[in-house]
């Protein structure tokens, strides 16, 4: 029989379809559920070391990126360079524009 490994994204109701899915495939079950807070909105603490990313709901930063999941997709995959983002205000940046501007190579390295 041939093994399924799932990964799912939802915005909403994610884990009513996790369930959903597991209830039609026998033998399934859930490994791991990860819950971070306002949809996208996600932490990374360059100052500590190893650098982290956890949920970033109620927490204060020195600069916050505002961006909707298919222009951050788009970013990822290179399909859109950022300065072209916020410049079509896809992208939007409060706070420190420098911190920001350090984003773009580390989007690159990781893209290969």
């Amino acid at each position: 029989m041939q093994k399924l490994t799932p990964f799912l994204w939802f915005d909403s109701q994610a884990e009513e379809a996790a369930e959903y899915y597991v209830g039609i495939f026998s033998n399934s079950k859930i490994h791991h559920v990860a819950r971070y807070g306002e949809a996208g909105s996600v932490l990374i603490d360059g100052k500590t070391s190893p650098n982290s990313v956890s949920d970033g709901a109620d927490k204060t930063a020195d600069c916050t990126i505002s961006v909707g999941l298919d222009t951050f997709e788009k970013l990822a995959k290179r399909e859109l360079d950022p300065t072209s983002a916020f410049m079509q205000g896809k992208l939007r940046v409060a706070g420190d524009m420098g911190l920001a501007m350090k984003l773009g190579p580390l989007l690159q390295k990781s893209a290969g």
